[in-house]
């Protein structure tokens, strides 16, 4: 097996076109086939067997047999793999050789072939193991990819139920409206809503048919215009209702111009805006002339049929098949705020306030003797609120179908609910008032709520917050490293720390607490964390840091300065008496004149240090900096070397600037410097002037800065540059990377 084979291609080669044949297998049944087919050809080589978790695929005499079940008994068919059996039968030995089909991941079985007699794997187990290797690899790649695509599914499932769920909300709104509308259309009173003004935003058909208006285009018209002759009595509780009342009469008569009269029920009531102001009044009329005369001529009879019990502490009332008052005691009467004689007006939706007249009358239809028990609301005479317990049954008496009501106060408890939800409105308002974000995530990473500070902080919405990550709203690059702390606190443990994100697409710096959330059995259900952007105040802090290290240096600097001050002043003042001594002539002056070159530099590095203390006064005075470079020019070229070009790109017509020559000088000086240590083999200096406006932005960026005309100067080079550790420090006293 050293040599090729009959067809003149070695083994190796055989092996290796075999496994890049493999990744075209479409399915495991046919990779084994392949495989089985593909080795068991090789010369010295008389059979092989693919076992794939319990399924195994072997070629014997030519044959290429089924699947068949593991051979150790071991595997059932379908069932689930757990790796090779101790007792499997394919022990390898000098004639039959195992390698595992294994990845990084995971194992899927083993590969077996059996040698011929006097044959030898040895020179190809590299090769023949690294098929297997290819093996397990195609199987896992094609198992992820499955799994990959019906994840895919899923998710594209769940986007169409979302939007299904979106249209059919939409849906529901719009059937609210309408539904709102015909409400309001098919009530038995009349409605009209006016603004504060007193003119129209809504009128009922009910309501222009009932009071015979023939102008029905009367929106936006003032109330009064459409009806001139209205009583005062009504103006004024028009007026009442506008500043918050809620009032309503019966059997009102209303006079008209033409000398008809209108006994009315009314009832009127303000309406509220979003941010709780009075919008206007809601007026319900009905002209009831004809139930006023039925009310007097029953009148006498409902006295003598008065049935209800009056000393009961429920309220009593017995209804006709038409939602109106049949009977009520006292107790029923003083629930609602009216007299008994009122009660005796009223239908069941004066007082009902949960649902609409046609849902009452529907339900009042329903009754019969078997009763029904529910809670609900009335509404009483004053305009209060009143939670009502009702048990209900009818019966029908002289051919007359009665409902009785028993009717059982329970304000008292729907009082305590409501101080309940009153105090979490009240968190809720916390919780939004706070300037830091504030936010809770489930046990699975994602947000479940936040305030209303980190919506602004993200620039979303709620809905838009809610069930995404962190990395969602910060960056994939942050997702290793929030998780990590999230899931230290989902462990039990607080975590306080200060973070650099993009938020935005701004860096800033966030300090975060956050802490673990436990339910009522004290095990952990989520974490409660609360941000706060401490940008501007790491800036700050950074300037008053950077501000005292230059006081500091600045203190030394001055020290120093002035020591060396007092020293150089002997040398230069002896030196220049030493000179005066001697000749024209005498060789030792132009050592002399070394020393007093060297203490007048010493003298300028003085001045500079008393300068940067603060304790030297520069010499401010009007400079054309053109004039200033130009001047400076010849000294500069002497300073850098020939091999490098030095270009002037001076603007014209520049305004002078305040500042001090020697400072400039110097800053040219150092900069060139900087510029020739930057270009060992040569290259190009560029030193330019140009006006420039400067921005408030740009102002507030430096000490002193100022808004307004400015000129810069520019020095450039093409040298190697700064990294970035040495820019951070380019500008901190005496630094360099020398």
């Amino acid at each position: 097996m050293t040599g090729p084979d009959v067809n003149g291609t070695s083994v190796p080669g055989r092996i290796l076109l075999l496994q890049s044949t493999l990744q075209a297998a479409a399915d495991e049944e046919r990779l084994a086939e392949m495989v089985v087919r593909g080795l068991g050809e090789l010369p010295g080589i008389s059979g092989c067997v693919v076992c794939i978790e319990g399924d195994a695929r072997g070629r014997v005499a030519g044959a290429l047999p089924g699947p068949m079940a593991c051979p150790a008994g071991r595997i059932a068919p379908g069932g689930s793999f757990r790796g090779c059996a101790a007792g499997c039968p394919f022990r390898e030995d000098a004639t039959l050789k195992r390698f595992a089909l294994r990845t990084s991941q995971s194992g899927y079985g083993a590969l077996f072939l059996s040698i011929k007699d006097g044959s030898s794997l040895e020179p190809f187990s590299s090769f023949i193991a690294a098929t297997a290797d290819v093996v397990a690899q195609h199987i896992e790649n094609t198992r992820t990819a499955k799994a990959l695509a019906e994840r895919n599914r899923m998710l594209e499932t769940r986007v169409q139920e979302r939007t299904a769920e979106l249209r059919e909300s939409e849906r529901r709104l719009a059937q609210s409206h309408g539904l709102l509308r015909y409400v309001i259309e098919h009530m038995r009173s009349a409605v009209a809503v006016h603004d504060r003004d007193m003119r129209y935003v809504h009128v009922s058909q009910k309501y222009l048919e009932e009071y015979h208006v023939k102008d029905r285009d009367i929106i936006g018209r003032h109330h009064y215009e459409v009806f001139p002759d209205l009583p005062q009595k009504w103006r004024d509780a028009h007026k009442r209702a506008l500043a918050g009342e809620c009032l309503s009469g019966n059997d009102d008569p209303y006079l008209r111009e033409d000398g008809t009269t209108y006994w009315t029920q009314w009832e009127c009531r303000p309406w509220y805006e979003p941010d709780g102001s009075i919008g206007g009044i809601i007026v319900y009329t009905e002209v009831v002339n004809e139930r006023k005369r039925e009310r007097e001529t029953l009148k006498e009879e409902a006295t003598r049929r008065r049935l209800l019990i009056e000393q009961s502490h429920d309220g009593i009332v017995v209804l006709d098949e038409n939602g109106k008052v049949y009977e009520a005691n006292r107790r029923f009467a003083e629930m609602l705020g009216y007299s008994p004689e009122e009660v005796l007006r009223l239908y069941v939706w004066d007082w009902e306030n949960s649902s609409p007249r046609e849902r009452v009358l529907e339900m009042i239809r329903d009754i019969d003797e078997t009763g029904d028990h529910f809670e609900t609301v009335h509404r009483r005479k004053d305009g209060d609120l009143v939670d009502m317990e009702i048990s209900t049954n009818a019966a029908v008496i002289q051919g007359r179908k009665l409902i009785f009501c028993v009717c059982r106060d329970i304000s008292e408890r729907r009082r305590a609910e409501e101080s309940l939800r009153e105090s979490e409105a009240r968190l809720r308002a916390i919780f939004d008032s706070a300037q830091e974000s504030i936010y809770l995530k489930g046990t699975g990473l994602r947000y479940t709520h936040c305030n209303k500070a980190m919506m602004r902080m993200f620039g979303c919405s709620l809905d838009e917050i809610v069930g995404r990550t962190a990395a969602d709203l910060y960056g994939e690059e942050y997702r290793e490293e929030i998780d990590a702390v999230d899931r230290k606190v989902l462990s039990g443990q607080p975590v306080l720390g200060s973070y650099v994100r993009t938020v935005r697409g701004a860096t800033r710096v966030i300090s975060t607490s956050k802490s673990p959330v436990y339910d009522a059995a004290g095990k952990v259900v989520g974490l409660c964390g609360v941000s706060r952007d401490i940008t501007e105040e790491v800036r700050i802090r950074e300037q008053m840091r950077q501000a005292q290290k230059v006081e500091a240096i600045g203190r030394l600097a001055g020290g120093v300065a002035h020591d060396l001050n007092n020293m150089l002043s002997p040398i230069l003042g002896y030196g220049e008496m030493l000179l005066e001594e001697l000749g024209a002539r005498d060789v030792r002056r132009e050592s002399v004149n070394q020393i007093l070159s060297a203490g007048v530099r010493a003298r300028d590095l003085v001045r500079q240090l008393l300068a940067f203390s603060r304790k030297q006064t520069l010499e401010f005075r009007p400079v054309d900096l053109n004039e200033t470079v130009k001047g400076f020019e010849k000294l500069l070229r002497r300073t850098v070397p020939e091999d490098i070009d030095m270009e002037l790109a001076l603007s014209p017509g520049l305004p002078p600037v305040l500042a001090d020559v020697g400072q400039v000088e110097q800053i040219l000086m150092n900069l060139a410097v900087n510029a020739a240590d930057a270009m060992p083999d040569g290259g190009k200096l560029t030193i330019e002037t140009a006006a420039a406006e400067s921005e408030a932005e740009d102002a507030a960026l430096r000490p002193d800065g100022k808004p307004g005309p400015h000129v810069r100067l520019s020095v450039r080079d093409i040298g190697c540059g700064m990294d970035r550790e040495t820019l951070e420090q380019v500008f901190e006293p005496f630094f360099s990377t020398k």
